[in-house]
This record gives C-alpha cells, structure tokens and sequence, in this order.
C-alpha cells in the first residue's frame, strides 16, 4: 500500500472513530444545556500563537492538551487555558484554547476549516476533573462531555450514520464527511 494510500486509511479510521462519538442518545440535560450555552456571549478565537511566543509543535485535534501545555510552558507567564464550545452549524464541539491578555488563541492545527478565526463561547460550568487511570475529562452539572453537545441531536446522529455509511463504502474520507446538513434521514 502506498504511503498515501496508507494516509488515507488512517483518515478513514480516525474520522469513523470520530463519528461513533457523536452517537450517544439525546438527553433532556443536553436540549437544556445548549439552549443555555448558546445565550452565552460568543467571542471570536484566533488561530495560531500570538506574535513572538514560541512555537508549539502541537499535534491536531488534541486542543485540550495542546492549550494545557502551552499555558503551562508559557515564558511570560500570561497564557491561561480556556475551556469553552467552538460553535459549529449544527453542533457545540467542546474546545480549549489560551487567552492572552484578553485575547483567545487556538494553538492546535486544524486541517479542515483554513479560517483565521471562529465562534467560541466560554463557559464556566465546565470542570477537568482526573480519573484513577490518570486521564482527564471535562464535565458540565456533573455530566462528562465527550466531543460535544448537538444542536438538533436526531437530525446530527442521521447526518453522522450517513457519514459512516459513506466512510465504511470506500469513499474518498475527504468527499465522505462533506455532508450538507440535515442530508441524513431521520429515523421514524
């Protein structure tokens, strides 16, 4: 197998694995809290590190730990981590970035969207809380937050079976998960 190929096969793997965990059930905790998150006030988050700070060589889709390290290692000691929702069409993805100053900065790459900046709600119900494993996880009202909360959950989760239908077919995972919204059919 070629090395692209290869690559793709991987992107297959991660983007279906990525899928699965938007499939948890619909909840009335999770109607209430997005009709809250959303009448918080959306700022705008920055992507990249701010002029002269160092270069982070952060790997993709690992915000949490991206922006734990950096406000951790920050020389100036001006950096802290924000935990909050990157406001996305259909869903709330639970997102970190750092603020400087009063400043947000994304500094995890992100392949997919090549926007200088985007949505970001801060909320201050949400905790990091560490297992007996040693892995950390957020939480809301008690509640562990996976990838995020959806805006329209049975509309999200046919949209999500049809991108895995379509990843599982063979299909190019760059063409698969252009879905338009609301092209998955519901279930009756």
């Amino acid at each position: 197998m070629g090395e692209a190929k290869a690559r793709l096969e991987r992107l297959r793997e991660t983007f279906l694995a990525s899928a699965e965990q938007w499939m948890f059930p619909p909840s009335r905790w999770e109607r209430d809290a997005v009709r809250e998150i959303l009448s918080l006030p959306v700022e705008r988050a920055i992507r990249g590190v701010p002029r002269g700070a160092a270069i982070l060589n952060a790997p993709t889709r690992e915000c949490h730990t991206n922006a734990r390290f950096y406000a951790e290692h920050d020389p100036t000691g001006r950096a802290t981590m924000v935990t909050g929702w990157w406001r996305q069409p259909n869903v709330l993805v639970l997102h970190s970035l750092v603020e400087i100053g009063e400043r947000l900065y994304c500094v995890t790459p992100f392949d997919a969207d090549p926007s200088p900046d985007f949505p970001f709600i801060r909320d201050p119900r949400l905790g990091w809380h560490e297992d007996g494993a040693g892995e950390r996880y957020c939480e809301r009202d008690g509640h562990r937050i996976g990838p995020g909360l959806r805006l329209d959950a049975p509309q999200v989760m046919a949209d999500t079976e049809l991108i895995r239908d379509r990843l599982e077919s063979g299909m190019n995972p760059y063409e698969a998960v252009k879905v338009a919204i609301g092209s998955g059919r519901r279930r009756r």
